[in-house]
């Protein structure tokens, strides 16, 4: 059996193999609070659904009595292992992501015990939200439910929550105070911040006009009949007035309240909902259906390796960690293709783009 490459694998993508063996030796999972600080509340993990290759996965069931995992292929038991093997292989394979040296030969260990297991692939589909598949115990419900997890990771760079698609995540204004004549010449300015306090020392005005992918904007409409409009007013915020962090550029729009909402508070609503959904599986380029069920939870790495969840009995901490823990991104302006002036029906109009990443976490 061979192993999918690792030529081109990357700090997430190992993060992924690295929460497998950590859960294969802990054997449970702690939950945690909006700063990313364990609670009391702990998961046992029953039973681990991991990617075996793009069509099939392997299921690793624990055997309280023998107290190993049986691990499986389809219907046939290939190999038994130890919860101690799974922390050796986690603890080596954290050092060595934590080394920063380029060299895939460092993982060769990782690939063997994968390859003991009969798992080809490093990381899971990218097609799929879930990354990992649990069997967990849950007290709460007095049942044995499984549950499909994604997974950030903070060994490497901060994971991104919502990423930048041309197709999908651009946001239409029109520009007024701007003659179409001059199109030109401001769009040879080089750097977006510059273009934008070019048009603000103008008193140009910046009205949001629409999401550009229908299918994104259906999608906002399923989280709140106002969250398109919402969301250009938000990224709006992030461009003109160089709000870097989500809630930041949230409370500007509570405290100016540029849509007249009876309760200004429904901006933050809002926000943490659309931050929620994208989190546990919906993507501006594919029609959702206002459900979560596929995915339960998120699985995050800390930058020393603990691991924690938030499940979706903690949902209101998940939500205020996502919106005290993201920040807006700025991709590429030419692979993306906003921010740029173009003419329209005699109106001048520019695209600008969303992109939500985290920050690294911070104790409280």
């Amino acid at each position: 059996m061979s192993t999918t490459s690792t030529t081109n694998m990357n700090v997430g993508d190992w993060s992924e193999t690295y929460v497998f063996f950590r859960l294969l030796g802990d054997r449970k999972i702690c939950a945690c609070d909006e700063y990313l600080n364990r609670t009391n509340e702990t998961f046992p993990v029953l039973k681990i659904k991991r990617a075996k290759d793009k069509k099939s996965v392997v299921v690793c069931r624990f055997n309280s009595i023998l107290n190993t995992w049986e691990v499986f292929d389809g219907d046939a038991e290939i190999v038994q292992i130890n919860a101690t093997e799974g922390t050796s292989e986690a603890d080596d394979l954290l050092l060595k992501i934590q080394d920063k040296t380029k060299d895939a030969k460092k993982y060769n260990k990782a690939i063997k015990f994968l390859q003991r297991l009969h798992i080809e692939t490093i990381k899971s589909d990218s097609t799929h939200k879930q990354d990992i598949t649990l069997q967990i115990g849950d007290v709460r419900a007095g049942a044995d439910p499984v549950c499909g997890f994604s997974i950030k990771s903070y060994l490497g760079q901060a994971p991104t929550l919502l990423n930048s698609s041309k197709d999908c995540t651009n946001f239409l204004y029109e520009i007024e105070g701007i003659p179409a004549n001059d199109i030109n010449k401001l769009n040879e300015i080089d750097g977006i911040l510059d273009l934008l306090a070019e048009l603000k020392n103008r008193n140009a005005n910046l009205v949001f006009a629409c999401c550009c992918s229908n299918t994104f904007a259906c999608n906002l409409e399923a989280i709140d009949t106002n969250a398109e409009k919402i969301i250009g007013e938000l990224l709006k915020v992030h461009y003109l007035e160089q709000k870097k962090s989500v809630a930041e550029a949230t409370e500007d729009l509570i405290s100016t309240n540029p849509l007249k909402l009876r309760k200004p508070d429904t901006y933050k609503i809002v926000v943490k909902r659309l931050l929620e959904v994208v989190a546990l599986g919906m993507t501006p380029g594919t029609e959702w259906n206002g459900e979560t069920d596929n995915t339960s939870g998120i699985i995050i790495v800390k930058p020393d390796g603990d691991m924690v969840t938030y499940h979706v009995y903690n949902r209101d901490a998940f939500k205020q960690y996502l919106y005290l823990s993201t920040l807006f991104d700025r991709p590429s302006r030419t692979r993306h293709q906003y921010a740029k002036l173009f003419e329209q029906d005699g109106k001048v109009y520019m695209k600008l783009a969303i992109q939500i990443r985290f920050r690294k976490p911070k104790s409280k």
